[in-house]
């Protein structure tokens, strides 16, 4: 995620990273790495997850993924910062950074979180079907990518809010802290701005049945590469492919045109092969729209 961010970007980037303290290390190395060969200023600062002392961590930490729900927390567990942009690890920026943070600014007095829908179409997706407990509309959201006016979350005491939330529901809750968010919204609407799915695109976009307009008219912004789609080359080629060119090239002056040169050669190759024997690749048909970002990026650029 980090590479790609960089990669991608204009502005200097500043990333507030949450780790345990056994890979501590590791992200300070692989940041440090980034910093030399950005072509961007990139600054960071790495804290330990932490819990409030009014919860019992160990309940928390294992909810869903190791940490995940610490993203309920960031209002108390950084003071200091006004706003941010949180994402998983598997999602890959395929368009400007400063684009989806422009997002912040059409966020209403009362609007402290924003998120993309589930599903694009109404009464698809997991929650409409499976969820036994309140979500938010008709499709659920999805948590993967959210940007935060913390000043906002901490005024309005949604921590206090969660906890409650999880105390009620806590023995039917799938996707953890994503489910107790879909209930804390479903009942306080006004809190979210929706995000356009092109900044959350999944897999779950390539059924015709469930479409993302906005990524099929401007290309896909983030690529999230949700249930490890990005190591599962057997149902999904073109995910693994556009992961790999990321994580093998190196950032510099033509990482972009590196990129692009490669995954246009190679995402048509494997959008040729339509159907194999593990059957048919649902993203092959929509493989223009993960380059349009890159080709945008490398015209800007003069490559």
């Amino acid at each position: 995620m980090m590479k790609s961010a960089v990669a991608m970007s204009h502005s200097p980037l500043h990333f507030v990273i949450m780790v345990s303290e056994d890979v501590n290390l590791l992200v300070m190395k692989k940041l440090s790495h980034i910093q030399l060969a950005a072509m961007t200023t990139v600054t960071y600062e790495i804290h330990l997850i932490t819990y409030p002392i009014d919860v019992t961590t160990a309940d928390w930490v294992e909810m869903f993924k190791c940490g995940s729900t610490q993203r309920l927390f960031l209002g108390s567990a950084l003071p200091h910062v006004d706003a941010l942009l949180y994402c998983d690890i598997d999602l890959i920026f395929l368009r400007p950074v400063e684009e989806l943070w422009r997002h912040l600014e059409d966020m209403t007095e009362n609007q402290s979180i924003a998120m993309s829908r589930n599903a694009e179409t109404e009464g698809a997706g997991w929650y409409p079907s499976h969820a036994r407990h309140p979500f938010f509309s008709t499709t659920g959201l999805n948590a993967g990518v959210m940007l935060f006016n913390l000043t906002r979350y901490r005024q309005q005491d949604l921590e206090g809010k969660v906890v409650m939330i999880y105390a009620k529901y806590k023995d039917i809750l799938k996707y953890g802290d994503q489910d107790i968010l879909n209930i804390l919204l479903h009942n306080r609407p006004g809190l979210v701005k929706i995000l356009p799915c092109e900044w959350n695109f999944r897999t779950d976009f390539c059924d015709d049945t469930n479409r993302c307009q906005d990524a099929e008219k401007h290309g896909v912004g983030g690529l999230h590469g949700n249930r490890k789609m990005f190591y599962r080359r057997k149902m999904e080629p073109l995910l693994v492919e556009i992961y790999e060119s990321f994580r093998k090239l190196d950032l510099g002056t033509s990482f972009q045109e590196q990129a692009r040169a490669h995954l246009e050669k190679t995402l048509k190759e494997i959008a040729d092969q339509r159907i194999t024997r593990f059957g048919r690749f649902k993203c092959n048909k929509l493989y223009q729209i993960f380059l349009v970002g890159l080709r945008n990026e490398a015209r800007k650029r003069g490559y």
